[in-house]
């Protein structure tokens, strides 16, 4: 898995498949509840660090 942490708003974010993870504790990825990027909510994109977007964004446009 390719994982990106997204701090900005506690979730790793795995850039192949376009899951994220809420983030544990001790930084690993919760993988048993996984939420598809594009089931995440408005308030979710808006809380995003602007570097953090900047991943995000460019995962979507290479899943698309």
């Amino acid at each position: 898995m390719n994982l990106v942490n997204l701090d900005s708003v506690g979730c790793v974010l795995n850039t192949k498949t376009g899951e994220t993870y809420l983030m544990n504790e001790d930084g690993t990825p919760d993988t048993y509840n996984p939420v598809y990027l594009e089931d995440c909510c408005e308030e979710w994109y808006m809380d995003l660090s602007p570097e953090d977007n900047e991943v995000v964004q460019t995962t979507r446009l290479e899943l698309s």
